[in-house]
């Protein structure tokens, strides 16, 4: 009874429509919330740096719904109360989230904007939704997800292609901003210019074409794409096409006129059936101010004159906790289907031995296996969960996580991997660990990052200016933190390097400092990553210096 008078009094409050005050108040808080959401995730991606706590990153980044999915289920902890958040938002509101939470959404947006027609043109108008071509691609990156790939949700999830283009198309720009304001002063304390490395050409031209495409879309039909490609919009479909407040025609003011459905830039409003396809709103709240007889509400629907277009009210209760019911069991599934993967070791065995060579022609390096992150586990691990959000590839304090292209296969396209010609994994650092949003990167402590075998670093002795040149080196040996890699007697005063593959975690310090041209020590991953011995001596407590070694 409670209830019922609750709701019976809200629909009576608010069924005579609103004030123009409200409706001015409502978009202005959505379009506040929108900019603030924009402009903080363009700037973790172009924090260059590093001014944003790790603690920030980790919290903040699971308010994007495929990070909070993937993250409950490799992790739980307070992924599992975002997700929560997502899903109770669009039961009660609709998708408000892409409205809003979504950065991808607002820069469509904005885009939207800016090619914005002359008024006396139409903007938009009602088109059919695409049901068959939306529901079947949310289906297939379902499926995927469950057989251990994300490859659908790389390519088409909006935070994670929104992470691509700010990092891989705005960052560098910001980096060569920042580069001529610190010559322009002087490299004064407050401009200090950085190094430009790490971007790959696959991930570029990704994000050209990514952009390109949504940019198109959004100037031409609006969130086309978030209401027909995006596997987030049709999964927040599911629940606001009946969510317990709703943006419907009022019967009695609306006259058809139309204005509405010309500003939604959702293309989902009816003004002919006076129908509102609220799978598809994504309370902007524009045809609202449009609306000139105040015919748009944003209610409860009542059960009387305003039913033809909603359930009932306690039809929408039993829905949206049934939904909720089901996505948890749908989760706790798949989480118990991800750790029996796991505990099963699907990864691959390492194939191959040291690449050794005997004198004459210098002998390529051929890398068997990609170098993931320490804290993905295994490589099975890592592309299952990793959206290529490039987080962490942003964060890398070393920019030595770049964009794999087909180092990991097909479906690890873009995901990031460690490439030691541009530089190593610090021995201290374990940032991209703690800012990974979906658990592809696992949280570890740098005491458990130390006895993390990513790889194992083999010696090419054809390669190697002792054998060629006749002459002394040791940088592999001089920056191994580890001292895995030590100088053995070879002949006539010289000395060879030598690796101890027990005590190697494979972070490619040697390889970096080598400077012979193809590499004579390198780095192959591990695709399940090992423990480490201890070393057998004191490990090296300073951060390398590169700049210290002549090479």
């Amino acid at each position: 009874m409670k209830w019922e008078l609750a709701h019976q009094t809200l629909v009576n409050s608010t069924s005579k429509g609103y004030g123009y005050k409200t409706v001015v108040m409502l978009k202005i808080i959505r379009v506040l919330l929108a900019v603030v959401f924009l402009l903080l995730f363009a700037f973790i991606f172009v924090d260059i740096k590093h001014v944003v706590p790790e603690k920030f990153l980790f919290y903040f980044t699971r308010f994007q719904l495929a990070p909070a999915v993937l993250s409950t289920i490799t992790i739980g902890g307070f992924a599992v109360f975002s997700l929560i958040f997502i899903l109770l938002l669009t039961a009660l509101f609709g998708r408000v989230y892409c409205s809003t939470l979504c950065p991808l959404g607002t820069l469509q947006d904005v885009v939207t904007r800016i090619f914005k027609p002359k008024k006396k043109k139409r903007r938009f108008k009602y088109h059919k939704p695409n049901n068959w071509l939306r529901y079947a691609l949310f289906a297939a990156t379902a499926i995927l997800l469950i057989f251990g790939s994300a490859l659908l949700l790389n390519l088409l999830d909006p935070y994670s292609n929104f992470g691509k283009i700010f990092s891989n198309l705005v960052r560098p720009v910001y980096m060569w901003a920042n580069n001529q304001l610190a010559a322009y002063y002087g490299n004064s304390y407050t401009v200090v210019p950085v190094e430009i490395k790490g971007f790959q050409a696959a991930a570029i031209v990704y994000s050209v074409v990514f952009l390109g495409v949504v940019g198109f879309l959004a100037a031409w039909r609006g969130r086309l794409f978030c209401n027909t490609l995006c596997p987030v919009g049709a999964c927040l479909s599911l629940l606001s096409r009946k969510s317990l407040v709703q943006i419907h025609l009022d019967h009695e003011k609306c006259n058809s006129c139309g204005l509405c459905a010309i500003t939604c830039k959702a293309e989902c409003i009816d003004a002919k059936e006076r129908k509102v396809d609220m799978s598809r709103c994504v309370g902007c709240f524009n045809c609202m101010s449009a609306c000139k007889s105040n015919g748009v509400l944003y209610t409860i629907p009542s059960n009387g004159k305003d039913a033809k277009t909603s359930d009932s009210t306690d039809e929408k209760r039993r829905f949206i906790l049934g939904g909720l019911i089901a996505s948890a069991a749908s989760l706790t599934g798949l989480k118990a289907f991800a750790e029996e993967e796991e505990h099963t070791g699907r990864g691959r065995g390492r194939g191959r031995g040291r690449g050794q060579g005997n004198r004459g022609e210098p002998v390529p390096v051929v890398r068997e296996f990609a170098i993931s992150p320490p804290g993905s586990q295994t490589h099975d691990h890592f592309n299952s969960k990793c959206t290529a959000c490039h987080l962490c590839v942003t964060a890398c304090p070393k920019q030595v996580l770049v964009p794999a292209f087909t180092e990991y296969g097909l479906m690890g396209i873009l995901q990031p991997r460690l490439d030691y010609g541009v530089s190593f994994c610090n021995y201290e650092c374990v940032v991209c660990s703690q800012v990974c949003p979906t658990g592809a990167i696992m949280p570890v402590n740098n005491e458990e990052k130390k006895l993390v075998q990513i790889g194992i670093a083999h010696f090419i002795r054809q390669n190697c200016v002792v054998i060629t040149d006749k002459t002394d080196c040791g940088a592999c040996a001089e920056h191994c933190p580890t001292q895995a890699v030590r100088m053995v007697r070879h002949r006539n005063g010289l000395f060879l390097p030598e690796v101890t593959d027990a005590i190697c975690v494979g972070c490619g310090a040697c390889e970096h400092a080598c400077p012979t041209d193809p590499k004579s020590i390198y780095v192959d991953g591990n695709p399940v990553h090992k423990p480490a011995e201890l070393p057998q001596t004191e490990a090296i407590d300073k951060e390398i210096d590169f700049d210290e070694f002549p090479f």
